[in-house]
């Protein structure tokens, strides 16, 4: 017999072709058949339209009804279940699946949809094979119209569904992590949404592509394959990394962009140009596609969409409480996502924030890396051509030197490549504008004067609401620790004072309301303060507590010259004590960042990319830069003020005069200023607001510190 589809020869009385899978003639033995082998052959199917399998019964216990939908690996058919009566879709594996590996990855679709029990995941109800070879999965029937129909019809939900949506998919996702599946393959034409009396109900499909950890896939997955959507596939998906669960919020994560915005975050004809987006670029900002989503919701994004996985949401359920207190504008409850978004960050806010939970959640996750997970793929976002080290994003220098470490081997060729098509994709332009080391060989920043190391003088000052000019008399320095205008202490500028307006009445909350403030003339480090420096002061002093990531008291290779990060607001005032100063006030901070012409940015209103590490340029980048290397300074000629790594002040958080605090706050919050290299532009402003407080020791990986002096008018 020949397949009337294909005409390739069949044996053996299968009712399907097992090349094309088209239905065969039926053949049935004649009446004087006296061995059973004559046979007639009957037509089937040439009435039932154009799929032959409508009509056919599958081994006697389902009949196929009609088609309702085709994915890459199979058909999907809605059927009747015979001995009960009831609907029940029947999944297929297409043809040119049957003979080779993908078969036993169908196999384990169903092993792993099996395993699943929950009310936001279809039920997995029957698996088997034909005789004629055709692999089935016979699995709930859902009613509804997929993800990807609504957000066609719709354009960009309401951020409400967006996020009710989004927790139900998150259940059923954490439901299969907890059972050591990863989907691998989320996306929103694997969700199913039904509109019903009691709200909206949520179904997550196929498992097709999910890989279960505890069973091995060597043989079914060569190495460096990608599995998945390209639209959807996370940074490591990309680049053919082993993938765990944190792989799925990622691409939720593109989901819920795709359902706020009403377009990916990434795009292109080529899907080779989105995978080289998803592993280099930053998600362009959701809110200037639409602007009812709020900062809170667009932090909650952007912190799914991080490039590491470990700055990610820790796990399905972590990403639900962000996005459902971000709704209802309140702080997540409880776990690690409480502690990332509330210390130190401003949250819930009316303006955006995001920029700092971001922050802090890298720094958190980085601080829980040991062993072999040290070794994970950092992606290169710096060209060889540029010089200076690039630190991981989320990464203090500390842990960037930590992580190389135990990383080194067979990396650096991947990254390599991946950097070669950067540097292809962009003609071979600088990406980064470059600045020279300040004074060539120069000082560093922060080195203790002459004379001063070790001295202990008067603790740093702090500084309250009524004391406006930007110290605290009761610890003035002394006559003697006083310095001429005319001779600035090296690597320090010499900031004359005067009568400034501070904060903004179109920023932040916490930036209202903008009002006039004077402060005395003072001294301030033209830098901020570097690994280098801040080794010898641990080598000279008793100090006990290293920065995070530090292994000792050398500075970890290759960061002599960045700023030091990882450290707490006690560690920078013992520092500012032994180099014989003290912490700015954040009056002090502003007014040498901005001047008195009320400039947003250092250089002036306007952001210019290439004069900060921070925005576009830091992202690229990846972390900090070597202090100086930007040409933005502000009027008093300091640099690094925008971007590069948050800022300690002396001054705890208060409201300014005349306003009040958005959101109540408790402890001993202690204000940084500037942003950091992952901040866009809106939130590294000489005005904008962080709040950290006092005696965090985890939330602070991207905070260093400058010092500032006592001058004479």
């Amino acid at each position: 017999m020949f397949c009337p589809g294909c005409g390739n020869a069949v044996t053996g009385g299968g009712r399907f072709c097992f090349n094309c899978g088209a239905e065969l003639p039926v053949t049935r033995p004649t009446a004087n058949a006296g061995n059973g082998h004559d046979e007639v052959t009957v037509e089937r199917g040439a009435a039932r339209g154009a799929d032959p399998l409508v009509g056919c019964l599958v081994e006697n216990k389902y009949r196929i009804e009609e088609r309702i939908g085709v994915g890459g690996m199979g058909t999907v058919y809605r059927a009747t279940r015979l001995l009960i009566g009831d609907q029940v879709a029947i999944k297929i594996l297409h043809a040119e699946f049957v003979r080779d590996q993908e078969a036993e990855r169908f196999r384990r679709e169903a092993q792993a949809a099996a395993r699943i029990k929950h009310p936001n995941a279809v039920s997995v109800y029957d698996f088997g094979v034909t005789p004629d070879g055709l692999l089935y999965l016979v699995m709930e029937l859902v009613e509804g119209e997929s993800l990807r129909q609504l957000i066609r019809a719709r354009g960009p939900l309401e951020p409400a569904t967006a996020v009710e949506i989004t927790r139900q998919i998150c259940a059923a996702l954490e439901e299969a992590h907890h059972q050591s599946v990863v989907h691998r393959d989320v996306k929103p034409d694997n969700v199913i949404v039904r509109e019903t009396p009691r709200g909206l109900r949520v179904k997550v499909l196929d498992f097709g592509v999910a890989k279960l950890r505890d069973v091995p896939v060597t043989t079914l997955t060569q190495a460096g394959s990608v599995v998945g959507t390209p639209h959807y596939m996370s940074p490591e998906q990309c680049l053919g990394e082993e993938l765990d669960h944190r792989s799925d919020i990622y691409s939720l994560g593109v989901v819920l962009y795709e359902m706020l915005a009403g377009v990916v975050p990434f795009n292109s004809p080529i899907s080779t140009a989105v995978i080289v987006q998803h592993v280099n670029q930053p998600p362009p900002p959701l809110r200037a596609r639409n602007e009812r989503v709020t900062p809170q919701l667009e932090w909650v994004v952007m912190h799914a969409l991080e490039k590491r996985r470990e700055a990610r949401p820790e796990t399905a359920a972590a990403l639900a409480e962000e996005a459902t207190a971000a709704l209802e504008g309140r702080a997540p409850a409880g776990g690690a996502s409480a502690e990332v978004m509330t210390a130190g960050v401003v949250w819930p806010r009316a303006a955006s924030d995001e920029e700092e939970p971001t922050r802090e959640a890298g720094q958190l996750a980085a601080a829980r890396i040991s062993g072999a997970q040290s070794a994970q793929t950092e992606v290169f976002r710096t060209p060889p051509s540029v010089s200076g080290a690039a630190i991981p994003v989320g990464l203090s220098a500390g842990h960037a030197a930590v992580r190389s470490r135990a990383g080194s081997g067979g990396r650096p060729l991947r990254l390599a490549a991946v950097a070669g098509l950067l540097l292809i994709l962009l003609g071979g332009a600088g990406l980064v504008t470059m600045w020279q080391w300040p004074g060539g060989e120069g000082r560093v920043e922060g080195a203790a004067p002459e004379g001063k190391a070790g001295k202990e003088t008067p603790a740093s000052p702090e500084t309250s609401r009524e004391e406006r000019g930007g110290k605290n008399d009761d610890a003035a320095p002394s006559r003697e620790e006083r310095a001429a205008p005319s001779s600035p202490p090296s690597g320090m500028a010499y900031v004359p004072g005067g009568a400034f307006t501070m904060g903004s009445d179109d920023g932040d909350p916490y930036e209202r309301p903008a009002h006039r403030v004077t402060v005395r003339p003072f001294f301030i480090d033209k830098y901020e303060v570097t690994c280098e420096a801040y080794a010898r002061f641990l080598r000279e002093t008793n100090h006990p507590r290293l920065p995070l990531g530090w292994a000792g008291r050398s500075s970890p290779p290759g960061s002599s010259r960045l700023p030091v990060t990882g450290v707490t607001w006690d560690d920078a005032a013992a520092y500012a004590r032994w180099a014989g100063g003290r912490l700015p006030s954040e009056e002090e901070w502003e007014f040498a960042a901005r001047g008195t012409d009320g400039r947003r940015y250092p250089w002036g209103d306007d952001w210019r990319a290439g004069l900060a590490n921070a925005d576009a340029e830091g992202r690229t980048r990846g972390g900090v830069a070597e202090v100086g290397r930007y040409a933005g300074a502000s009027p008093f000629g300091v640099f690094d003020m925008a971007g590069n790594a948050w800022e300690w002040t002396a001054s705890r958080l208060d409201a300014y005069p005349g306003g009040r605090l958005p959101a109540q706050e408790t402890g001993d919050l202690r204000v940084i200023r500037g942003g950091y290299w992952g901040g866009r532009s809106q939130y590294v402003t000489a005005t904008y607001r962080g709040r950290v407080p006092r005696g965090d020791t985890q939330n602070i990986g991207n905070t260093g510190f400058r010092c500032a002096k006592e001058a004479s008018p």
